[in-house]
């Protein structure tokens, strides 16, 4: 059998099954025989690897129409759709978000306005109780035979319980040191090992999971740049998830951007050089990040070297295919579960951005989307940001590019 590489190459590089480490292919045989189970690992340790893998082996033995592999967000939807192995790869791959009102509307026979009506506060929210409630006095046959749910960490606790209930069998992957979902989060609040063990009993898996700590994504340039932000605030004795990194590559560089325009074709002067690379422009989700985005889009759109074959840009408005190469301009929420070989950071020190708890997973996240080189941008015309001054701290783990007040 072949898989695509480990890692999460979003060019369809494909490899012998027996790449995967011993763990990993534990794992899979596991798929099918045990009805429940977790996998849990930092990232580019494979999670979502050993996920599309497994889903590839259920479609090949099940309904598809009885089994789902669920998301957070669009753009890993996008990026899945690419590698399972089914006709219509949109129907068995899903965002909860579209999930759950077609199940609940599939099992009272409603239309959707009535749904929102019963259920819906505002977009995306919803009358928790009341679906739970009223789900659980169905009958107990269950809808689902299988399915898999990816970064779980940001799926609202009672969405799982109901997930849970759905499905024969669930395996569920997920890492609490990528938690970021706004709504889910409190102010100097860490996902603890006590709330992991709490999600492991709410899904009924208690000591049923995996621990992965291989890190076959980022270099130990790079993995330890991210690591030093987290830690530089860790609360509560919270730590960072262990993994191991074997990887070597260049010193992420640390850049002043004096000219947008340059810098922009820069990027894809070095599309261009190696085309079948992929490049993450990743900017921080502050206040007025659309026109933050917009702006960057049309700077990039201004080089027509660039089209929809190469170049891919986030928006909830219209969904778009994701491309095995190119740049692709998003935000660091968006990036998550994706990997590009050169990772670009711009508005480091945009006065919106501030490391509070939620921004600092966000971009712990962000960095880590990073496969070979990560390049972080700042404005020599603003303030210094927090991310700026721990840079300058660790100053020796960066190459520079006209930084000033590096302390050494």
């Amino acid at each position: 059998m072949r898989v695509f590489e480990r890692g999460m190459n979003m060019q369809p590089n494909l490899v012998q099954r027996e790449k995967f480490t011993p763990l990993q292919r534990h794992i899979l045989r596991q798929m099918g025989v045990a009805n429940r189970f977790a996998v849990i690992g930092g990232p580019g340790t494979g999670k979502t690897v050993l996920a599309l893998e497994g889903f590839n082996q259920v479609l090949a033995e099940e309904d598809a129409s009885r089994v789902a592999f669920m998301v957070y967000n669009k753009a890993l939807r996008a990026f899945l759709m690419r590698y399972v192995n089914h006709t219509e790869p949109e129907s068995v791959v899903t965002t909860w978000h579209s999930w759950l009102p077609r199940y609940v509307m599939r099992t009272f026979n409603i239309d959707f306005e009535t749904f929102k009506q019963r259920y819906q506060t505002r977009d995306y929210t919803y009358d928790w109780d009341a679906l739970k409630r009223d789900l659980s006095q169905q009958t107990t046959e269950k809808a689902f035979y299988t399915i898999f749910v990816d970064e779980a960490q940001d799926f609202p606790e009672p969405l799982l319980e109901i997930i849970a209930q759905a499905t024969s069998r669930l395996y569920v992957f997920f890492d609490e040191n990528q938690k970021f979902t706004p709504d889910l989060l409190e102010e100097n609040r860490a996902f603890s090992m006590v709330e992991q063990t709490a999600l492991l009993g709410l899904l009924d898996l208690d000591e049923n999971y995996y621990d992965l700590i291989e890190n076959f994504r980022n270099t130990q340039p790079i993995e330890r740049v991210a690591k030093t932000y987290e830690q530089n605030y860790l609360i509560n004795n919270i730590t960072l998830r262990r993994t191991t990194v074997t990887k070597e590559g260049p010193l992420p560089v640390l850049k002043a951007l004096h000219d947008k325009a340059t810098w922009v074709k820069d990027l894809v002067d070095e599309l261009m050089a190696h085309p079948h690379t992929t490049i993450g422009v990743l900017i921080p989700k502050v206040a007025g990040h659309k026109a933050l985005l917009d702006g960057y889009r049309d700077l990039f759109l201004a080089d027509r070297r660039l089209h929809e074959n190469n170049f891919y840009v986030h928006s909830r408005e219209r969904e778009q295919s994701l491309n095995a190469s190119g740049i692709f301009l998003m935000t660091y929420q968006v990036a998550k579960g994706l990997e590009f070989d050169h990772v670009v950071l711009p508005e480091l020190n945009h006065p919106m951005f501030r490391l509070d708890y939620y921004q600092r997973n966000a971009f712990y996240v962000s960095v880590t989307r990073a496969k070979t080189r990560l390049t972080m941008l700042y404005e020599p015309s603003l303030a210094d940001s927090e991310v700026i001054k721990i840079a300058k701290r660790y100053a020796q783990w960066f190459e520079h590019a006209e930084m000033r007040g590096v302390v050494r």
